[in-house]
């Protein structure tokens, strides 16, 4: 029996991830909206995007943290 160290759930959020990417990509590319715009609305997702992930770091941080 293979050692499955992971959750069964982590494939689906890889393809859930995949999928979202996948199709925030054509939605960019299809979006009827001049390139100066587009190029903004990637540098403000872009930047949601980052303050989210490091907000969810500090937080996973603090958790482990307090596991000692």
């Amino acid at each position: 029996m293979a050692d499955n160290n992971g959750s069964r759930w982590t494939p689906l959020l890889y393809g859930l991830a995949a999928g979202a990417a996948v199709g925030g990509v054509l939605g960019i590319l299809l979006a009827p909206k001049a390139g100066k715009e587009t190029r903004h609305d990637i540098a403000q997702t872009a930047a949601k995007l980052r303050d989210k992930v490091r907000r969810r770091m500090v937080e996973v941080g603090a958790e482990s943290g307090s596991e000692d």
